[in-house]
């Protein structure tokens, strides 16, 4: 895994594809991803969360800044959980640590949150497995491929073959990803030159 985590380190530190991981929650193509995860939360009155693979911590930013839900995160890469507690100053929220062991669920909290993650990992299952019971999971696993993806699903049955028999998956539901990766009025609204 430290070799991988290395990978993910210069990842991180470069700011991915664009500075796609730098750039501020509402800008991130992933912001509409991230509100409907809030409002699932919300909607069943979750007053704590665990997020597994917090990267630098987007996701997090939106819901400290929105909500009173405590937040904790974790992540294998040191140098995105760094970015993570610059970007919220909140250092307290956020661990490095590996999915695959039992002491990253230590603590207490409703809910865990696992965006953008699974799909990277082998062993994504396992992963799975060690989710405490009795707790809301909320997750996206991608619907295309990329270079870092050891998988994709191309439907709705392939998550429920994938995990339907680890957690319960009511309702999946598809959220269409941006194109761009900076999804900011900007991008929208960019204006060419006439050509002569």
């Amino acid at each position: 895994m430290d070799g991988e985590s290395k990978i993910y380190d210069e990842m991180f530190s470069e700011g991915g594809y664009q500075g796609v991981y730098d750039l501020h929650y509402r800008r991130r193509s992933y912001y509409p991803l991230f509100v409907s995860v809030l409002s699932k939360l919300q909607q069943r009155k979750v007053t704590s969360v665990l997020e597994v693979g917090c990267g630098t911590g987007s996701f997090a930013h939106m819901l400290i800044d929105r909500t009173q839900i405590a937040y904790r995160g974790f992540d294998f890469s040191a140098v995105a959980v760094e970015k993570a507690k610059l970007r919220t100053s909140r250092g307290d929220c956020f661990s490095v640590g590996n999915a695959l062991d039992e002491e990253s669920y230590e603590g207490d909290f409703d809910a865990i949150v696992c965006t953008g993650v699974l799909e990277h990992i082998e062993q994504d299952r396992e992963v799975v497995e060690r989710w405490p019971s009795g707790r809301l999971v909320v997750c996206s696993v991608p619907n295309f491929d990329s270079a870092t993806h050891v998988r994709f699903f191309r439907n709705e049955d392939e998550v429920g073959q994938r995990f339907g028999d680890l957690i319960e998956l009511d309702p999946i539901v598809r959220k269409k990803k941006p194109a761009i990766s900076d999804s900011s009025m900007g991008n929208y609204l960019s204006v060419r030159p006439e050509s002569s």
